[in-house]
């Protein structure tokens, strides 16, 4: 069993997935769905190999035509049988599991799973680069939040923003109030970042923005000493 893989895991289902139970011919049902946009596909990919690998699961990727909208994929599976195997590793929608609090490379598999749901990645100051991070959320984080200035050594704050709300297949964009967790990468957690974060992260634009701040600051760095004679 990957732990990392399992973080990863949950980190998606903190941020795009969604867990719901509801009555059918008498009978309670619980199911997973996760529905993304294409940019999204290849973290749809990961946790459906988490699916497969994990916990013997082989489910189909849907692709789910919307009017006036582009199409999304999807997804979906019936997890009664797994709700054991969900218990045994507190797997939950609303709280983090100890083993992923406790442990920094957990933790970091986990922050990239919440980073391909529901973060963005920008650069700043071109001529010595800084990398924002930037999980948004409908509510405020600060658990999150604390166990970031845990494991990755790094100070950051919540901003209040008025935010989108749209999720995928809503017809229409509405905006409400929302919640911007930042940090930044700093020479403090840069190598704990690269070594135990961007190897996680599966969505491709999030990846070459990181993989761009590393070079850019490496370029940076290497000629900062003849600017400065």
């Amino acid at each position: 069993m990957k732990r990392e893989d399992l973080a990863y895991f949950v980190g998606v289902l903190h941020s795009d997935g969604c867990v719901f139970t509801y009555s059918f011919r008498n009978k309670t049902r619980h199911r997973y769905i996760l529905d993304v946009g294409k940019k999204s596909l290849p973290m749809l990919k990961k946790v459906n190999q988490i699916f497969r690998e994990e916990f013997g699961r082989t489910l189909k990727i849907r692709k789910k035509f919307h009017k006036n909208e582009n199409p999304t994929f999807l997804i979906e599976v019936d997890i009664a049988n797994l709700r054991g195997a969900f218990a045994r590793l507190s797997i939950d929608k609303e709280k983090l599991a100890p083993w992923i609090k406790t442990n920094q490379h957990f933790f970091c598999a986990y922050l990239a799973g919440v980073i391909d749901g529901d973060g963005d990645i920008s650069i700043k100051r071109p001529q010595y680069p800084q990398c924002r991070v930037r999980i948004t959320a409908g509510e405020k984080l600060p658990r999150l939040m604390k166990l970031i200035r845990r494991h990755l050594k790094c100070p950051g704050n919540i901003e209040r923003a008025i935010v989108s709300t749209y999720t995928l297949p809503r017809p229409k964009i509405k905006f409400g109030i929302g919640y911007r967790h930042c940090f930044y990468l700093s020479p403090k957690n840069m190598k704990i970042f690269k070594k135990f974060v961007l190897p996680h992260i599966n969505i491709m634009h999030k990846r070459r923005k990181l993989l761009e701040f590393y070079t850019s600051r490496k370029n940076a760095l290497s000629v900062a000493p003849r600017a400065r004679e």
